[in-house]
């Protein structure tokens, strides 16, 4: 699957904060412990076989900020009855400080 550009994220998680989260219980937060965007070669060195995520988002971890790849961060908190209450994105490109909330 090829990577979307920095558009077609915003787009993406801009449709998802605008439709809403549906109620998350910890069961399916825990069925569902990572969303990984793509595994591929690191693009630094092609003599390499070594493989990472290029961004990762640990559901399983409440009040967590995990830094992805671009030098994002993603906060995921939950409320009552481990509901998930509140994801946001936050993310630097070049001088430019972006932050989406849902």
């Amino acid at each position: 699957m090829a990577r979307k550009n920095e558009r077609n994220v915003e787009i993406s998680f801009a449709d998802l904060f605008a439709t809403g989260l549906r109620p998350a219980t910890a069961a399916l937060l825990n069925h569902y412990a990572a969303i990984i965007e793509a595994v591929g070669a690191s693009s630094a060195s092609t003599s390499t076989s070594a493989t990472r995520p290029r961004y990762s988002v640990r559901l399983d971890q409440p009040e967590s900020a995990l830094r992805t790849q671009g030098d994002a961060v993603v906060y995921i908190q939950r409320g009552a009855g481990n509901v998930v209450s509140n994801i946001s994105i936050e993310y630097k490109r070049d001088n430019v400080h972006h932050s989406l909330a849902k």
